[in-house]
């Protein structure tokens, strides 16, 4: 999945489990769920990706603050994906990865072997649900600092 779907996923964990631990543990499964679903970030380049990321993480520190449990909890859901995000600024040099949903069939880069079966979700579709869900973390965290 794109960074911001991971963002806005940790977000709204972020926003509904009080407590650190329960909400860092429920991020990181969220992202394994995830990347479950069939998806094709590798059609959207790093550096649309990252602009994506930056401005979900902009709109969640303005309308929750930057130091709050949402924007926490949005961070460590997309930390995992650093290490897919290295390896590209490297030209592909990991012969493995560490987080188990990044894990590829031996010399078969692209194939997973965790991969939910049936048709990928298309990136519109991805960034339209993501979108839609940051706007709606946005007006509720407007809601919450008035």
């Amino acid at each position: 999945m794109l960074g911001i779907s991971h963002l806005v996923a940790g977000a709204a964990i972020g926003a509904a489990v009080p407590d650190r631990g329960a909400r860092t543990a429920t991020v990181l499964a969220s992202h394994v769920l995830l990347d479950f679903i069939g998806h094709d970030d590798h059609t959207v380049s790093p550096v649309t990706q990252g602009a994506l990321a930056i401005g979900g993480v902009a709109v969640l520190a303005s309308t929750w603050g930057a130091r709050s449990p949402v924007v926490e909890a949005a961070l460590v859901s997309a930390i995992p994906d650093l290490e897919v995000l290295v390896d590209l600024a490297l030209g592909r040099r990991f012969s493995h990865y560490l987080f188990p949903s990044h894990w590829q069939f031996r010399r078969t880069r692209g194939s997973h072997p965790y991969r939910l079966p049936g048709r990928t979700v298309h990136i519109r579709a991805e960034v339209a649900a993501a979108i839609t869900v940051l706007a709606a973390l946005a007006m509720l965290g407007i809601g919450r600092r008035r």
